[in-house]
């Protein structure tokens, strides 16, 4: 576990013939400590997910692709990558429903 226990769950942990409710306690424990462990690692979307979910080009200069956004883009596209972040990171495949709305 990568986060620091309390006194109290390290007390459970080491108390000889645990009653019922406290196996059952220290079991969500762990599923908890796994779920904030895996909602705290870094985000790993490739360059080609990110431009995936951000949506074909909007323009163009010098021959290289061009995205232009407003205030309502930006926030849409930061949703999404996080969407699409979260669906890799399940194995869903990277885009959410990139070019909708």
């Amino acid at each position: 576990m990568s986060i620091r226990e309390p006194p109290s769950v390290r007390h459970l942990r080491r108390s000889r013939g645990q009653l019922g409710y406290a196996r059952i306690l220290l079991e969500h424990i762990d599923v908890l400590v796994r779920e904030i462990d895996r909602l705290q690692a870094p985000l790993a979307l490739s360059d080609e997910a990110i431009l995936d979910t951000a949506g074909p080009a909007t323009d163009s200069i010098g021959g290289k692709d061009l995205w232009m956004f407003g205030r309502e883009d930006l926030l849409r596209l930061a949703g999404d990558l996080l969407l699409a972040a979260e669906r890799e990171r399940e194995g869903h495949g990277a885009r959410p429903d990139a070019g909708e709305g």
